[in-house]
């Protein structure tokens, strides 16, 4: 049974929508809300009216870029652990916080 309780609530930022459908399927089967953003405009709106324990930020992002998105999370909800993802073979450039 999921609860909404804070503890329970994860925002998930990808933008491939077929491995965010994948990722939140797997996520509520383990108990957790999981709120799906493609980019960062999306994921702000839902800030603006949601509190989230944790957040999973995909390092490609559409819009703002996902450097932009930790920054805000971090200036704004600093009650939100991040953690970054990539397929990204070669992580030299990829997000480090």
């Amino acid at each position: 049974m999921v609860n909404d309780d804070i503890t329970n609530r994860v925002l998930l930022v990808e933008n491939e929508p077929h491995k965010a459908e994948s990722t939140a399927t797997q996520l509520a089967h383990y108990g957790f809300h999981c709120d799906t953003a493609t980019g960062s405009a999306d994921a702000l709106q839902l800030l603006r009216h949601n509190t989230y324990r944790s957040a999973i930020l995909d390092d490609y992002l559409h819009g703002e870029t996902s450097e932009f998105l930790v920054a805000h999370l971090r200036l704004r909800h600093p009650q939100t652990r991040i953690i970054a993802i990539t397929e990204a073979p070669d992580c030299a450039n990829c997000l480090y916080f």
